[in-house]
């Protein structure tokens, strides 16, 4: 993991953290706390999205899941494999 000054990736990288130990409320709080993420709509809406899963909020995660690939560049692309294979390991 690559260490940032940058306090919005700090956040990103905080609510993914609770999110990987099964705490998506935690994430949430994260998430909705900063009420602008416009700077990464991508990273924000698929983590809203996979925390939303979690939760077993269908509705609301596909909505976020449908912003983050409509926001989705070829980079992000690679963030999906890898999330791909963390969740099949």
């Amino acid at each position: 993991m690559t260490v940032t000054n940058d306090l919005t990736w700090r956040r990103l990288a905080e609510a993914e953290g609770f999110l990987t130990l099964g705490m998506p409320n935690k994430a949430l709080a994260i998430m909705n706390a900063r009420a602008n993420w416009s700077s990464m709509p991508f990273e924000a809406n698929l983590l809203a999205g996979l925390a939303h899963r979690e939760l077993q909020d269908f509705h609301t995660a596909i909505e976020h899941l449908e912003k983050a690939s409509k926001s989705s560049t070829l980079e992000d692309f690679s963030v999906l494999a890898k999330l791909r294979a963390d969740d099949e390991s």
